[in-house]
């Protein structure tokens, strides 16, 4: 999904800024709750959710969860690590490589699934949004 661009006004450009700075602030306490209930990170819950019904490559989920490919070679080979995810190679074209979840990976998505986290105030609208926009 893509945000809109709005250009502002010079004292408009302050507020933005500081508007900005809050809600990293609050997506910094939303990742740190969901750290602290399922023992990862936000993209590493974003990654299992991304790959939980498909086969991607290693771009397709870097593109899904919008991380730069050396952060997202980091964060497939924590997944490894930590059993979650598993590589293949391509069907028709065996250079390619597709990563699923593994059982401890489906395991794992399903706790952050169940998980009653404490999301901040100003988070809180534009998720209940996104989920208005997902029910239609």
């Amino acid at each position: 999904q893509s945000i809109e661009a709005t250009a502002f006004q010079p004292m408009e450009n302050v507020e933005c800024i500081c508007t900005m700075k809050k809600l990293m602030a609050a997506i910094r306490e939303l990742e740190s709750n969901l750290l602290d209930s399922a023992g990862c990170d936000l993209n590493q819950a974003m990654l299992l959710c991304v790959i939980a019904d498909d086969s991607l490559s290693a771009t397709e989920i870097a593109s899904q969860i919008g991380v730069l490919p050396a952060q997202n070679s980091k964060l497939l080979a924590a997944a490894e690590d930590r059993g979650w995810v598993m590589r293949r190679l391509g069907h028709d074209d065996k250079r390619k490589i597709y990563f699923n979840l593994t059982e401890e990976g489906r395991r794992q998505l399903e706790k952050v699934k169940a998980l009653n986290i404490d999301v901040p105030d100003l988070i809180r609208p534009i998720l209940d949004s996104s989920e208005d926009k997902r029910r239609e």
